[in-house]
């Protein structure tokens, strides 16, 4: 296969703080009220209420906004970049402590209007605008890094070796698959095929649709444990596993 290098991603939240960039931008043509990144997450999709409460609430996708992290390095080659820009003064919006430990490779994933945690308990879910809790799905052992949403759905591996499908709205299980060993890196989704590095050596690749979710569709052995997320350019997967001198 073809090489390339693969640079990991680590963020250590121990507490999350939210920051929220206001701006003044002149606008000769018409007069728009300005909205944070992420109030324009929220504003993108259609929002219901639980049991009337506005700060808890289910996203009724529509689309992928643009502003939308919704996997580790934003996008599935891993560049990390977004053309969302903040400017002007930066002040904090709210904070949420954390009860349970949170791993310092593990990004804040923004989607569907809130915001995606893994913790050593489980998969947090909080509205992005407020920091409101809007679901929690707690495991049994600790999350080995940040889900992936993809087409409404959280997709995230942990150390009881599972990867788990979550419904992104509801924090409702969907099904799971167990490997070898446990899974401490970021699911990589393309054309709805989950790619998942393994401590095991394996790479694992999982059906996400149709009658076949979450059935394994095949699995690469790499020689040395997968601690590191795969990236995908132009029909290539990318890989690094440890104690192992090259790259796959």
């Amino acid at each position: 296969m073809k090489t390339k290098r693969i640079i990991p991603y680590s963020l250590f939240l121990t507490t999350i703080f939210l920051i929220l960039g206001l701006s003044i931008i002149e606008n000769t043509k018409a007069e728009t009220p300005h909205t944070t990144p992420l109030e324009n997450l929220v504003m993108e999709n259609s929002l219901l209420s639980i049991g009337g409460n506005p700060d808890i609430y289910l996203p009724l996708i529509n689309k992928a906004p643009e502003v939308e992290w919704a996997m580790v390095g934003a996008n599935i080659e891993r560049t990390s970049w977004t053309p969302t820009e903040v400017r002007g003064k930066l002040n904090v919006a709210w904070y949420k402590p954390f009860d349970s430990y949170i791993l310092p490779r593990t990004q804040i994933i923004a989607a569907n209007g809130m915001l995606y945690i893994s913790t050593a308990n489980g998969l947090y879910a909080l509205n992005a605008v407020s920091g409101a809790q809007v679901w929690v799905y707690p495991t049994e052992m600790p999350l080995g890094h940040s889900p992936t949403i993809y087409k409404g759905v959280a997709y995230v591996g942990g150390f009881d070796r599972k990867i788990h499908a979550i419904n992104a709205q509801t924090g409702s299980a969907l099904w799971t698959f167990e490997a070898e060993a446990g899974f401490d890196t970021n699911p990589l989704i393309v054309n709805d095929l989950l790619y998942a590095g393994n401590r095991d050596g394996n790479m694992y690749a999982i059906h996400v649709s149709g009658a076949n979710s979450g059935q394994l569709a095949w699995k690469y052995s790499t020689g040395g444990p997968i601690h590191y997320s795969a990236a995908y350019k132009d029909g290539t997967i990318y890989l690094h596993p440890t104690q192992v001198a090259f790259m796959h």
